[in-house]
This record gives C-alpha cells, structure tokens and sequence, in this order.
C-alpha cells in the first residue's frame, strides 16, 4: 500500500526517508519528487499492509520527524 509523505526537507534523500521509517517497521520503495511546493518535497513510500494498517501508519509517521520537520502523511483514495 502506498503512503504519501510531505513537508520533508529540500536536501530530504529517499535514503535518510527510509531511515527515519525504520522505527515502524519494514519499509518498501521509497520515491521523492520535487512537485514545486514551497512547503517542501513529497514521498511515496510502498508497505506490505492493508488499507487500514496504511492508515494506522500514517497517522504514526504523522509524530516522525525529517530533520527540523514534522512529517505529515496520507494514504490516497485511489492506489494503482
């Protein structure tokens, strides 16, 4: 299941991601893009769970931080 992840930092590396996620368990492909947003970079992080493991995640990765930033995170309506 995918997770949006947002408010990382300019110098945010998928690697330090996956770093920080490691506290909640086994983390899949992480993906970082650049969608222009001044409030800073976005992730797509993939975990083999559920919807509603998904949603139990995010709202964990919602307490994490990326260096001085607090990380905000979602799981979308519509996965591919």
């Amino acid at each position: 299941m995918r997770i949006v992840i947002a408010n990382l930092p300019g110098d945010a590396t998928a690697e330090g991601l996956r770093h920080v996620l490691a506290v909640l368990g086994p983390v899949g492909r992480v993906e970082i893009r650049d969608e222009g947003d001044p409030r800073g970079l976005l992730a797509f992080a993939e975990f083999d769970i559920n919807r509603n493991g998904a949603e139990l995640l995010a709202q964990k990765i919602g307490t994490l931080r990326y260096g001085e930033r607090e990380l905000r995170a979602f799981v979308p309506l519509h996965q591919r």
